[in-house]
């Protein structure tokens, strides 16, 4: 994956459309045989035994933690970033008439569930800054 955009040189010279890594595969072991597994056995999409197989070893891995708050803990494998937002947000109550804080400079995906659950996105941003701290105090926080 990666960003077409506008990088400066060390001496603020313009390099237009230069590639922007955002995240490299690194492969290392056996990833391509997993890979090759799960389209040959057709579980690519939504998700397959390894997934099963984690999250049942997550679980296992939970419950033999010595803090006790987490032993009735379930544990969830999903396909996608946006199943597990949607899910977080359903779990921390946020509804019709609630608005959600988002970073601006983020995929249009994290602020679908929110829409889905009825509440709107505010996209949390000023010129010239990524991030920037909130004017008014929020209601709630999670």
């Amino acid at each position: 994956m990666f960003l077409l955009g506008i990088c400066l040189t060390a001496n603020n010279v313009p390099m237009p459309y230069s590639r922007i890594l955002l995240c490299k595969p690194k492969m290392c072991g056996r990833e391509i045989d997993f890979i090759r597994a799960a389209l040959a056995e057709d579980w690519a999409t939504p998700l397959g035994p390894d997934c099963d197989a984690f999250q049942l070893e997550l679980e296992e891995f939970v419950k033999r933690r010595e803090c006790k708050e987490l032993l009735d803990k379930k544990v969830v494998g999903l396909s996608a970033d946006t199943a597990a937002v949607h899910l977080a947000l359903i779990a921390c109550g946020v509804g019709p008439g609630d608005e959600v804080i988002v970073q601006s400079f983020t995929f249009c995906a994290s602020s679908h569930p929110i829409t889905y659950l009825g509440a709107t996105p505010t996209l949390n941003a000023s010129r010239g800054t990524w991030i920037r701290s909130c004017s008014k105090r929020p209601s709630r926080t999670v």
